[in-house]
């Protein structure tokens, strides 16, 4: 630091291009955050020029790193100072600010700076926005490189998801998130009629108060062709919704689909293993969703789950007989990771799934809080799969040290991450 400080300080363009010839050199490393942070000291000294061919440098970092920091201090550097230009916005493609009130005039602040173009996600969270503010965001012609937003923690209600829906400069969106904030099925309508969102294919809504009429809107829009990521979990989805789901032909290229904390039980797992649609899943989460044996014989007897590589059934009342019937599911040979976190399939239950044929390609395996003893432990240690997996959670069970040595030693040099803990 202290360098540079001494480089910026010699004054001229001979300081600022040496700034710009550190900067170019760490911008050729592996992307991390520890060089994205030291990049951004560097491009404080920079000119204009420096900084354009900084980002020109930088286009292969991931965007998530190449963020400016969630927390900028408290309080929020005033966003009516000119020019209003934190250093890493300069050269950020992801603007996160969290916990931080945002006013209206604070957003329109932001927008004019001209670096927000280089923006391609923008993050707010929990800002206390009001409908003008978030309509000065999604207006703002400077943030047309944007092509993820997500509005959360309470920011936006069902009429600043009617202003997101009725903005035409959002057609370049391709993930919208409105996580926790407490939305309706009015979003849902709104969301689902709406053309500007048609490039969406990522949309996230955990944690809201939609329904069935939400989800029924969602399935019968004409909008949502590009859609193959879905999240609704921890809203209040039951049977008609889900049928809704399962019947709809656009959302047929879904490849993600979150249900967590809803209501299918039973009749929704079989409802989805016979849909004509939702055969090309990659990815499903139904944990908690009061899902019995009953539910796991869909998922272990149908054909519609032979894409999957990742299934979360955490939560949900499986025991030993739900164990048994998910190792002998043919159709899951593909599966790479499975959570059945809190199933309380005991050790019966783990050394069913541990030792089955078609849980041969698991490479992350949940068995947190699932009554797993040293018996258990050491059932799994003998059963050959730990040199297979990359990572095993045994958190919150009765394991003690006798059962963690057997697993530890089972591994035999193997990489593995091994999560472990007692009750």
């Amino acid at each position: 630091m202290d360098g540079d400080h001494e480089t910026r300080s010699s004054g001229g363009d001979r300081g600022s291009s040496i700034l710009l010839a550190k900067a170019l050199d760490l911008a050729t490393q592996e992307a991390d955050v520890a060089r994205w942070n030291r990049i951004t000291v560097l491009a404080a000294g920079m000119s204009e020029s420096e900084v354009d061919a900084l980002d020109i440098a930088l286009r292969g970092w991931p965007d998530a790193i190449r963020a400016a920091p969630k927390n900028w201090g408290v309080p929020l550097p005033p966003l009516t100072a000119t020019p209003f230009c934190p250093p890493a916005l300069r050269i950020a493609r992801r603007l996160d600010i969290l916990h931080q009130p945002l006013s209206a005039d604070d957003i329109r602040t932001l927008v004019t700076c001209k670096y927000v173009e280089r923006l391609a996600s923008v993050n707010l969270f929990d800002n206390g926005l009001t409908c003008e503010a978030i309509e000065i965001l999604v207006c703002s012609v400077n943030l047309k490189n944007m092509t993820e937003l997500s509005i959360g923690g309470g920011n936006v209600s069902d009429d600043g998801v009617q202003i997101l829906a009725a903005t035409r400069s959002l057609r370049p969106l391709s993930s919208l998130a409105l996580e926790c904030n407490k939305l309706s099925n009015r979003s849902l309508q709104y969301l689902s009629a709406s053309q500007n969102l048609a490039s969406i294919a990522t949309l996230s809504l955990p944690d809201n108060q939609v329904g069935d009429r939400g989800l029924i809107a969602l399935a019968t829009s004409r909008h949502l062709g590009r859609l193959t990521v879905l999240n609704v979990s921890y809203n209040d989805i039951g049977a008609d919704g889900l049928a809704a789901l399962c019947d709809s032909k656009p959302l047929g290229v879904l490849r993600t689909l979150n249900l967590a904390l809803n209501h299918c039980r039973d009749e929704g797992v079989w409802a989805i293993a016979a849909s004509k649609h939702l055969n090309g899943l990659e990815e499903l989460n139904l944990s908690d969703n009061k899902i019995g044996p009953e539910g796991v014989r869909a998922i272990a007897t149908s054909r519609s789950f032979e894409h999957l590589s990742s299934l979360a059934l955490a939560y949900n009342d499986l025991g030993v007989e739900g164990a048994r019937v998910l190792a002998s599911a043919s159709p899951l040979t593909g599966l790479r990771s499975l959570n059945m976190a809190g199933t309380m399939i005991g050790r019966e239950g783990a050394m069913a799934l541990v030792t089955s044929a078609y849980m041969s390609n698991l490479k992350e395996l949940n068995l947190r809080d699932t009554g797993i003893d040293d018996e258990g432990a050491q059932m799994i240690a003998a059963s050959g799969l730990l040199g297979r997996l990359d990572t095993l959670d045994l958190t919150h069970n009765p394991i003690t040290e006798d059962g963690l040595d057997a697993i530890r030693a089972a591994t035999d040099g193997h990489a593995i991450r091994i999560d472990v803990g007692t009750v």
